[in-house]
């Protein structure tokens, strides 16, 4: 068994969904400490004038405060602003269509925390995407080690898995002994950004998986894999 673990980002790239398509089982990593800099509460588009920060402004806690802790700010007002934001940029876009009603529908319900407003999201974005890798919440595997490389191991042994899918950002820290000495096998995962028709303007790489599905439509899946 493949697993992978990631963090609940906002919208996430399509790296993250190419990661998850390639991949037995996904771990999402939400017991682990919120940083304000983080793809948790922001994301990126396209407008006229190029990329756009979207973000969820989020309720200030305590410094060790995890991401399933973490609470939206006044989300009634701002999650409708951001759905308002992205039908603006994206209304013209050949196939907004297929994310339009459903988008709408999750921008409009009562959220108070950041965690399962993004986990619906992803699920959402996976489905249209025909991506039906199972999604298992690391806090519901027990408490894993401090250590990044440990805390991995963990959560990829409680799962019965025998190797772990990384992003290539993550050799900078990855202990390949490590995963060797607890019988894992470690790959790094090799995606290259799809390249696609975005309108007017130049391509810019690297955005919300929004953008591709919006102007990709039923050819998205095939550009990520």
């Amino acid at each position: 068994m493949r697993c992978a673990v990631h963090q609940p980002n906002y919208l996430p790239w399509s790296g993250f969904f190419h990661k998850m398509a390639s991949c037995d089982v996904l771990i999402i990593l939400d017991n682990v400490q919120y940083s304000r800099r983080s793809f948790c509460n922001r994301t990126q588009v396209k407008s006229p004038s190029g990329a756009l920060w979207l973000t969820l402004p989020i309720v200030k806690g305590p410094v060790e405060q995890e991401i399933n802790q973490t609470r939206l700010f006044e989300p009634s007002k701002h999650l409708s602003r951001n759905f308002e934001t992205l039908r603006h940029l994206y209304a013209r876009a050949p196939y907004f269509s297929l994310l339009e009603s459903e988008l709408r529908l999750i921008y409009h319900q009562p959220w108070e925390f950041l965690l399962p407003f993004n986990l619906n999201l992803i699920r959402i974005l996976a489905n249209i995407l025909e991506i039906t890798t199972p999604i298992i919440l690391a806090s519901n595997l027990g408490k894993p080690p401090a250590d990044k490389n440990q805390r991995i191991i963990f959560l990829c042994q409680q799962l019965g898995a025998d190797t772990y899918l990384s992003g290539i950002g993550a050799k900078a820290y990855n202990d390949p002994q490590s995963f060797i000495t607890a019988g894992l096998t470690l790959e790094y995962q090799s995606f290259q950004p799809p390249v696609y028709s975005q309108g007017k303007g130049d391509f810019i790489s690297g955005l919300s998986i929004i953008d591709l599905i919006a102007y990709a439509g039923p050819k998205s899946r095939q550009l990520l894999t």
